[in-house]
């Protein structure tokens, strides 16, 4: 019945247009966060920012150090493919990071083995350095896991905040800096350890690292709520369309 055709349309027609509208409003927060960032932090060859706080537009130019001398260390995971498990210590590489994904467990067996040296712990950063280079992670959790190769940890220090130096590595300049030290023809194209470790960061003082660091971690909390929003809607029009429309016997 075209009555019936109709009606189906038009529902699935306004869904589609809340969802293309809630898609917009994520794609605008993300433009203002990548806008705010390149004004928060400085430029490629500045040493202070375009953007500042008000209490902090006095304090004078940031510091230029390399990663090595900020953090007390920095390692890469497992050079080896390890025996993964169903269950067990959650293992994670680039796409683990990239996605928020847990899909890869070792034994603990293993995991002793992999961290008797160097083990990563909340606070540390994780960043990702071959395939993907200079996507960074806050360790936020509390459980153990372990790391491939293809991801390295910048242990927490008291010369920088955490968050502030994620949100950092994020920055147009550091991007540049990675990149510029990485292998980009090598197959996968990577950042070599003792590379890594010579980067370039720019510190301003802690208190303003954490105002930088409350700043943009309270604009992630918006796009993440933003993004989940996105997210149910595509749901529900997945869901009403089984509905919608008959099902193919089994």
């Amino acid at each position: 019945m075209k009555v019936e055709q109709q009606k189906i349309a038009d529902c699935l027609s306004s869904l589609d247009e809340a969802i293309d509208l809630e898609a917009q409003k994520l794609d605008a927060l993300k433009a203002h966060k990548k806008g705010l960032v390149q004004q928060l932090f400085p430029r490629e060859g500045e040493t202070t920012p375009r953007l500042r706080f008000p209490e902090f537009r006095d304090a004078g130019e940031w510091e230029v150090k390399q990663l090595k001398h900020i953090s007390p260390a920095i390692f890469d995971g497992t050079h080896q493919t390890p025996n993964y498990t169903e269950k067990g210590v959650p293992f994670f590489s680039v796409e683990n990071i990239v996605s928020g994904n847990e899909n890869k467990y070792i034994s603990r067996e293993d995991y002793i083995i992999a961290t008797v040296k160097n083990k990563p712990e909340k606070g540390d950063i994780l960043i990702t350095r071959i395939g993907n280079i200079g996507f960074s992670k806050v360790v936020d959790w509390d459980y153990e896991f372990s790391i491939y190769v293809t991801l390295a940890v910048v242990k927490k220090s008291e010369l920088f905040n955490s968050q502030y130096l994620h949100c950092y590595f994020q920055s147009e300049y550091y991007q540049k800096e990675i990149l510029s030290k990485s292998l980009l023809s090598a197959i996968p194209c990577k950042i070599n350890m003792d590379e890594l470790q010579k980067t370039k960061v720019l510190l301003p003082s802690l208190p303003e690292q954490q105002k930088i660091a409350d700043c943009l971690s309270s604009l992630d909390e918006v796009i993440d709520l933003q993004t989940q929003k996105l997210d149910a809607l595509k749901a529900h029009k997945k869901g009403l369309m089984q509905q919608l429309f008959p099902q193919e016997a089994g």
